[in-house]
């Protein structure tokens, strides 16, 4: 499971990551959407639809927007996430054994 840091109303980086199957390998994402749930403070669900960018490698990205720091639950603090891949009826979730962490960070010059 991976910690991913991103100060208080930053845009960068792109949230990029790696997804594996249970025997630790590349999950071939062709054919899938991906999902990113993170659990918010305030007991709600944030939802975004990811970018496939390496299908075969397993790889999907999040671009960060302005508009997501008008989600009322995304303060400075750990928040938990996981991502969903759904392709037709399969459905399989990433990590398998827990969550990612994003930690926000507060910025100095936007208190």
């Amino acid at each position: 499971m991976a910690t991913f840091y991103l100060k208080y109303r930053d845009t960068l980086p792109v949230l990029s990551v790696l997804l594996t199957g249970t025997d630790g390998l590349p999950f071939n994402l062709t054919g899938y959407t991906v999902k990113m749930h993170i659990a918010l403070d305030d007991g709600t669900t944030m939802t975004r639809t990811m970018t496939v960018s390496s299908p075969a490698s397993g790889v999907a990205t999040y671009s960060w927007l302005a508009a997501d720091w008008t989600v009322p639950g995304l303060i400075v603090g750990v928040h938990q996430v996981e991502y969903e891949a759904v392709n037709g009826l399969a459905r399989i979730t990433f990590p398998n054994n827990g969550n990612d962490a994003l930690l926000i960070v507060g910025d100095i010059a936007q208190g």
